[in-house]
C-alpha cells in the first residue's frame, strides 16, 4: 500500500490536480450521485484514504458513513476535516473488519482500489460474508493491447495482485462487471464489479 507521505503530500493532491484539468467528474463524484440516486442509509467505504469519497456527501442526509483504512496518518487526517456525529473513521485493514457492524439494512459497501491488494481466497472469503449487501468494487486491470504508459502505471503500483479481467471475474463470480478504457483519465483503465446495484445505475453515473 502507498505509504502516508506518499499518500496525503503527493499522490492524492497530484490526482486531484489532474481530475480537474481533465474531467470534470472523478470516480468519488460519480460513486457519490449513485449513492444518493440509491438513497442508501449506510455507506461503507473500504480502503476510503482520508474520506475522499465523504467530500461528495456533504448534502447528503445519510445516517451513517464510516471509512475503514489501514494508513493511521490518512485517518487522522479525515477525523480532523470531518466532525459531524454519525461519521466515522476506523483504523484497520479489510481482515479486522467486524461483518455484523457493516451488515446493515440498505448499506452499501464501496472499494476503490481494495481488490488489487489482497489475494484471491481472501477476497472470496470476504465477499461471501457480504453478499446480501450492495457492493461496489473498482481496480485497474491488464488487457492485451493497452497503452504503455497504463501498463506502466499498473506496474508500478504497489498492489501485488493487478489482474487481467479473467482473474477478476475468477473470483467476484456472482457479480455483474463494466470494463471501462480511458475513462476518467487518459491512460487509466479499470474495471467495475457491482453486485445489488442495477445495472442501468452503473451506466448512468459510471
Amino acid at each position: 500500500m502507498k505509504n502516508s507521505l506518499d499518500y496525503s503530500k503527493i499522490y492524492r493532491p497530484l490526482q486531484n490536480l489532474i481530475f480537474k484539468i481533465f474531467h470534470k467528474r472523478n470516480m468519488h463524484s460519480c460513486f457519490a450521485d449513485l449513492i444518493k440516486s440509491n438513497k442508501y442509509d449506510h455507506i461503507i467505504d473500504i480502503g476510503g484514504a482520508d474520506g475522499v469519497l465523504l467530500n461528495y456527501l456533504k448534502d447528503y442526509n445519510f445516517k451513517s458513513y464510516t471509512c475503514i483504512e489501514p494508513d493511521k496518518t490518512l485517518i487522522e487526517n479525515g477525523i480532523k476535516k470531518n466532525i459531524r456525529d454519525n461519521v466515522f473513521f476506523l483504523n484497520k485493514g479489510i481482515e479486522r473488519i467486524d461483518i455484523d457492524e457493516i451488515n446493515k439494512p440498505n448499506t452499501i459497501i464501496v472499494l476503490v482500489g481494495v481488490i488489487h491488494h489482497i489475494n484471491d481466497e481472501f477476497v472470496v472469503n470476504f465477499l461471501k460474508k457480504i453478499s446480501n449487501q450492495s457492493v461496489l468494487t473498482i481496480d485497474g486491470f491488464f488487457y492485451k493491447g493497452m497503452h504503455p504508459i497504463s501498463y506502466c502505471m499498473k506496474k508500478l503500483d504497489r498492489g501485488d495482485y493487478i489482474r487481467n479481467l479473467d482473474g477478476y471475474k475468477k473470483i467476484l463470480k456472482d457479480f455483474f462487471y463494466e470494463k471501462k478504457i480511458n475513462y476518467f483519465f487518459r491512460y487509466f483503465s479499470h474495471v467495475i464489479f457491482f453486485k445489488n446495484i442495477k445495472s442501468d445505475d452503473i451506466n448512468k453515473f459510471l
